[in-house]
């Protein structure tokens, strides 16, 4: 496997040869002189790649695999317009293997896969862009001479780079590389410079945003197919690896008759309010998608209460539009890796009568799940290879982001395709201007139909960077059935010690809490616990608990909640999306509107209640609210539903209610102005100008969904039975030691997450095992999870 495949570092930075200084003084051509001037090898047979071990004489001919990624390249430039620009890179991405010394390398190496192959050549196949600048196409040489030299290491920054060194040398000497032309020219039976002129270069790229993207497209069509015909070689396949599918036509016909039979009214029967609601999102969501095109890179909104079957009407949506307009796929894209396993399965059910080798669920645990032992989801996963994809929104954004060969191989999938970004209250604010950019780059151009799907739509259409793109609502976000609306605000001004909070809740038969940080949820539980709640269970949900902990509260829970037997349930905000858990009452520590309603969602879920659902939203007194753009929401939160409707109600005037769609986007229109007001410089706003910049790598490193404010730590608490951890750990203490998937499934299983400060230095809390992992030596509660001070007693943070 080419290296930088399998990096598990974010961004790459590829190795620079020679100097950087934009203006390419004599000792930089010299270097260029040199690399450039290598002799080329005269053997009749010439290899891209050494043999498998298994198969010692099966060398990989540099004509070959030339010739093949060349041909799927070109196919998978095709649908964005660079199919001839796509083949030239495909052809020329490995012409420095050509050269005796790597030659000479590749033969030395055979029989050993190990370690890099010690000698360059990608400084060939990116100078071999100055054939498109001789025939005049500027911008297409330079989207190749990234593309080609980025197709291990990742796409440089455009600045002072070698790649750009390279084509400038080229540009200065024309006929340098004349004898590898021809080289290339007899291997592949091609002419390179005709092949240059074909190419065509899209006229509506005017803009330097969009050459950016552009070249990550082009990227992304070279390593799929230089992956997939290296692959082929080394497991021995008689072609690459494709999948054929069933269309999509017959996915939509398949998910809507499955819908039908399952949940269409009973013929002459009475079905529920909130079945008839639910049939009527569905078929709203379809009619729609496969009526409306999306006119002008338009892009499409669902604004479906929490309950109202939003997941089910999206994908018949998609469905409907993807077939009615040839897209190709449908990506799903959701927060959080349980709601994308949750989604998944959903699916799955949808299309059985098809087979499990439909949906393909992608994510970053997916390798450890147990449905990556199925060899088609362990390989279509790396390049989307599908018809429909449910992966998380950190997946999909990281990957439009990132330099990565690994990341970007996939990007060419979605064009002319259907992207549901689920839950879009979520997208991080301070990034809003770089998101929003690039979905508005692929509607335009790449045929990407997106429907944005909450039931808190943001007012993305104040901020500059959609101002003027068209929008076209599902139905009227105002026109919220009534039947929807299943519980009722209580918004209190007046701040409770953790004590009064827990005498109320206390009281409760069953009621959940939901609280902003992990060292408040701990206080609550401890504190209810310590009052006594005459005999009810009080339980515990955060991520300071390992995954298979979690997992058995929440069975837990949700069993006694469908017994109607008492639960009284603490939590972090993990709860709040993608849990499919109903309490009469819900209490939210002030936070976030969005985040207010969404916990709403896990109230009266199911309308089964005589009554509306109570959701009571308090003020801890020594309640602690994450920072940055957590505690600005929450400040704009507090001014607008408290303090304001507090005032509204004193004059008689119609007070801001939470829930209300009216007073949630001037939620957000507040949000926004709070946080791009005069001179306001946000990360995203920084990254739309590296990209603009072509700073491929820059823009990698500062586009981050994720602050690195926790690290993930294996929990021991002697809860396995089996002996299988023990010994497990035992053996990760050695370096030598490479995980398997079986590993990682268990090791996924027992990982929790500790805060960064715990794992630093020389923490006595953890072991940082030699193969990698680290293990957590503090304290673990039975009910909370991780003890965070050294003497493993009442947690600090």
């Amino acid at each position: 496997m080419p290296r930088g495949w399998n990096s598990s570092a974010r961004c790459a930075v590829p190795r620079q040869w020679g100097a950087t200084i934009p203006d390419r003084p004599s000792s930089t051509d010299d270097v260029l002189d040199r690399t450039l001037r290598r002799p080329l090898c005269s053997d009749p047979d010439l290899y891209a790649h050494t043999p498998p071990l298994s198969a010692p004489g099966r060398w990989h001919l540099w004509r070959s695999h030339s010739l093949e990624v060349g041909r799927l390249a070109g196919d998978f430039g095709r649908p964005f317009g660079a199919d001839a620009l796509c083949r030239l890179m495909g052809i020329t991405h490995d012409a420095g293997k050509l050269t005796d010394d790597v030659q000479q390398a590749l033969r030395r190496r055979a029989g050993d896969h190990r370690g890099r192959l010690g000698t360059p050549h990608k400084v060939e196949g990116a100078a071999l862009a100055g054939l498109l600048m001789e025939a005049g196409k500027v911008a297409a040489a330079k989207a190749m001479a990234l593309a080609n030299w980025g197709h291990h290491g990742g796409i440089p920054d455009w600045g002072g780079s070698d790649a750009a060194e390279a084509l400038g040398f080229m540009q200065d000497n024309p006929t340098y590389l004349d004898d590898l032309v021809a080289l290339v020219d007899d291997e592949t039976s091609t002419n390179l410079r005709e092949l240059a002129s074909s190419v065509e270069f899209p006229g509506w790229i005017t803009s330097p945003a969009q050459l950016e993207m552009f070249t990550r497209m082009c990227h992304s069509a070279l390593v799929d197919a230089d992956f997939l015909d290296t692959e082929a070689h080394f497991r021995m396949l008689s072609t690459p690896r494709q999948t054929s599918g069933f269309g999509i036509e017959r996915l939509r016909a398949t998910f809507e008759a499955t819908y039908e039979q399952r949940y269409s009214p009973p013929p002459g029967g009475a079905p529920t309010d909130l079945g008839r609601l639910r049939w009527h999102y569905f078929n709203e969501a379809r009619r729609v998608g496969g009526s409306t095109p999306a006119v002008g890179g338009a892009i499409f909104r669902l604004p479906a209460p929490t309950g109202s079957g939003k997941t089910m009407a999206a994908a018949a949506f998609a469905l409907a539009h993807a077939a009615r307009f040839g897209k190709r796929r449908v990506v799903v894209a959701v927060p959080y890796t349980s709601i994308t396993t949750q989604n998944a399965q959903e699916y799955r059910h949808m299309f059985h009568e098809l087979g499990d080798e439909v949906v393909l669920e992608h994510h970053s645990n997916i390798v450890d799940d147990e449905v990556a032992d199925d060899e088609w989801r362990r390989f279509a996963a790396a390049n989307w290879d599908a018809e429909f994809i449910v992966t998380t929104t950190v997946q999909l954004l990281e990957s439009l982001f990132s330099n990565r060969p690994s990341a970007t191989r996939k990007l060419h999938r979605l064009v002319n395709s259907v992207v549901v970004i689920d839950e879009v209250q979520s997208l991080p604010i301070d990034l809003l201007p770089a998101i929003l950019r690039m979905l508005k780059e692929l509607s335009a151009h790449y045929g990407v139909t997106f429907l944005l799907a909450s039931a808190t739509q943001p007012a993305f259409w104040s901020l500059d960077e959609w101002r003027n793109v068209p929008m076209v609502d599902l139905m009227p976000v105002s026109d919220v059935p009534v039947v929807a609306r299943r519980v009722d605000y209580d918004v209190r001004s007046t701040q409770q010690s953790w004590d009064e909070i827990a005498a109320e809740v206390g009281s409760q038969e069953q009621a959940l809490v939901i609280v902003n940080t992990t060292g408040d949820a701990q206080r609550l539980h401890d504190t209810l616990t310590a009052a006594g709640t005459s005999g009810r269970p009080v339980r515990h949900l955060s991520t300071r608990m390992y995954n298979a902990h979690r997992a058995a509260v929440l069975d837990e829970v949700k069993s006694l909640l469908a017994e109607g037997q008492p639960v009284l349930l603490v939590s972090t905000q993990l709860i709040e999306a993608g849990v499919d858990i109903d309490f009469p009452v819900v209490y939210r520590a002030l936070a976030p509107a969005d985040s207010i309603v969404q916990s709403a969602g896990r109230c009266n879920r199911e309308g089964r209640l005589a009554q509306l659902g109570r959701v009571v939203v308090f003020h801890p007194t020594d309640g602690h609210t994450p920072g940055g753009r957590y505690a600005s929401a929450t400040e704009v939160t507090r001014s607008m539903f408290v303090d304001w409707a507090e005032r509204a109600g004193v004059r008689g005037e119609r007070p801001a209610k939470l829930g209300d769609p009216h007073w949630m986007e001037e939620y957000y229109l507040r949000l926004y102005r709070d946080r791009y007001g005069a001179a306001a410089r946000t990360t995203g706003v920084e990254i739309n100008g590296y990209r603009d910049d072509l700073a491929f790598v820059r823009t990698c490193e500062r586009f981050q969904l994720i602050d690195d404010v926790s690290v993930s730590v294996v929990v021991n608490d002697g809860a396995d039975s089996s002996g299988r951890l023990d010994s497990l750990l035992d053996e990760l203490r050695s370096p030598a030691h490479l995980l398997s998937r079986s590993d990682r499934r268990l090791l996924s299983s027992v990982a929790a997450s500790a805060p960064a400060w715990s794992v630093h230095g020389q923490s006595a809390l953890v072991e940082k095992l030699a193969a990698g992992p680290i293990l957590w030596t503090g304290g673990y509660h039975p009910h909370v999870g991780l003890l965070l001070t050294e003497e493993g007693g009442v947690t600090v943070w």
